[in-house]
């Protein structure tokens, strides 16, 4: 498994893929919705989550340097139609929000789980603490809405992590430190001990 690499470009297609489906996916009960393959990046287009977005919005932001004019126009862009279907769907929103940190909760334990039994490389933490992330992003959009069992949760497996965590380097291209700094998200500096 490699670091999960940042390209501009990559990240403002599925931004802009994720964000032309949104208010379909507001209207329904799914939690991970499938993108049509019709983007140059076909079948390797994640799903559509609340989570997934904002991190894909948070990528290509640290990015722009790499996007033409037009295209961190159109991010911005991106940002405010993201922004706009949130305020006009809150309730819509704030439901997908809570049913997906709750399966991300559950793919972060079962990971860290897993971690605790076998030796784990900084490049397999990198990718799988993509979760953790996802869970960071969506626990700011929701804020006091964030249900009192999740933010448990999220202590009781930061605590576990905290446990073996070995303080370092940020694991991620450093563009993305200033969208994941090391006060709120001191679980991407550093390394799980091999």
């Amino acid at each position: 498994m490699t670091l999960p690499q940042l390209h501009g470009e990559t990240e403002w297609i599925i931004a802009r893929a994720m964000i032309a489906e949104l208010d379909a996916y507001l209207k329904s009960d799914q939690v991970f919705w499938p993108l049509a393959p019709n983007t140059p990046l076909g079948s390797q287009l994640p799903q559509l989550t609340i989570g997934g977005l904002l991190e894909a919005l948070a990528r290509a932001e640290a990015a722009a340097d790499e996007l033409s004019a037009d295209q961190r126009a159109e991010l911005s862009t991106i940002r405010q139609q993201h922004d706009r279907s949130r305020a006009d769907r809150p309730v819509a929103y704030e439901q997908h929000a809570v049913r997906e940190i709750h399966s991300r909760l559950n793919q972060w334990a079962a990971f860290l789980d897993e971690a605790g039994r076998r030796p784990t490389d900084l490049a397999y933490y990198a990718h799988e603490v993509r979760a953790r992330a996802k869970i960071d992003l969506l626990a700011g959009v929701l804020g006091g809405a964030l249900p009192a069992s999740d933010k448990k949760r999220i202590a009781d497996l930061d605590a576990q992590l905290r446990d073996r965590w070995e303080p370092g380097p940020f694991v991620w291209d450093a563009r993305l430190q200033a969208a994941f700094p090391p006060d709120r998200c001191w679980w991407l500096y550093g390394r799980w001990p091999e």
